[in-house]
């Protein structure tokens, strides 16, 4: 039973991340919902059980450290120029 409220509440919180994700014009918001959605991908990869499952679950790890630096990128960004939205 577990596992199915895992599963189910993992998806969902990858589908809400990301859905917010694609509205937001500031980047560090833009970073930090989609942070929220690869936790959950990691959620997933732990409730694997087979060696490839693991590692793609390094890989979810490394993604969102990189990720991590890239909002460490935009903070240095922001504070140099002032910008902190998005412009197409």
């Amino acid at each position: 039973m577990w596992m199915d409220v895992l599963i189910i509440s993992a998806v969902l919180t990858i589908a809400i991340g990301n859905l917010f994700a694609l509205r937001q014009q500031n980047m560090k918001r833009f970073l930090a919902f989609s942070s929220i959605a690869q936790v959950a991908i990691f959620l997933l990869g732990i409730m694997g059980s087979s060696r490839w499952v693991w590692f793609g679950c390094l890989f979810s790890v490394y993604l969102y450290l990189s990720n991590l630096g890239s909002f460490r990128g935009c903070s240095s960004i922001s504070a140099a120029t002032g910008k902190k939205t998005l412009t197409i």
